[in-house]
């Protein structure tokens, strides 16, 4: 199969990325700078580990059969503007994104009448930037509160999707095997970027005043759970 050069939709997909960050920067930034003498804002940074899904059933919207699901661990680490119960951070995370490698079957094909894919998700990882407008109901003085917020962001894919033709035996997916001496293609058609939606919600425990330990869950794009230490001053 012929493969078209990825490298003109990369450059734009940089382009793409480094201006929706120049975006997320200046929306934080002009949150940031407005404040009032005797403000009773702070401001701080904060560590990020994260843990996220990427459900079989989420791929097999866009496939008719996938290998699997996937889940792997993240880090990463944000920025905060605190002002009463609202929160403003801007997050900056790195983590793989790679299901399970296997057979996937295109969308209206069947096996054994089908060729099938024999996919490896080689260093597939993302780099992602959100920005996130975060709720916080004290529930026991200001030792315990609820979080909930969304946001917006978008991530950068690095590694590759390599394709190898298989054929079946039977309609039994583990009848199926590489064509001997077919190449790994790498695909040429996956976005370099996709969008970020953030919806979370969680507990935040503040043992001291410019401490803050925030556990949560939610969609990032894809399901997570997590937790951050962040420190306020």
């Amino acid at each position: 199969m012929k493969r078209t050069s990825r490298a003109p939709a990369a450059g734009l997909a940089i382009c793409m990325m480094l201006g929706t960050i120049a975006g997320l920067v200046a929306l934080a930034g002009s949150a940031w700078a407005d404040e009032k003498k005797g403000d009773d804002a702070k401001h701080g940074f904060g560590v990020r580990a994260r843990y996220i899904h990427i459900p079989k059933q989420l791929l097999e919207l866009f496939v008719e059969r996938s290998a699997g699901s996937g889940s792997h661990p993240g880090i990463g680490f944000e920025l905060i503007r605190e002002k009463g119960d609202l929160a403003i951070t801007l997050g900056f995370e790195y983590e793989s994104i790679a299901p399970r490698n296997g057979i996937y079957i295109e969308q209206g094909d069947t096996i054994p009448e089908d060729a099938v894919d024999d996919v490896e998700f080689k260093d597939f990882t993302w780099v992602s930037a959100d920005i996130s407008f975060i709720g916080q109901q004290k529930i026991i003085g200001d030792v315990l509160s609820l979080r909930y917020g969304a946001g917006l962001g978008v991530g950068y894919i690095m590694g590759e999707m390599l394709r190898t033709d298989a054929t079946c035996l039977n309609d039994d997916v583990n009848s199926c095997q590489k064509v001997p001496g077919a190449p790994s293609e790498p695909e040429k058609d996956m976005p370099p970027v996709l969008p970020i939606v953030n919806v979370l919600m969680g507990f935040q425990v503040r043992p001291f005043a410019n401490l803050a330990i925030n556990i949560e869950g939610g969609i990032r794009t894809v399901p997570f759970v997590g937790t951050t230490m962040a420190f306020l001053f």
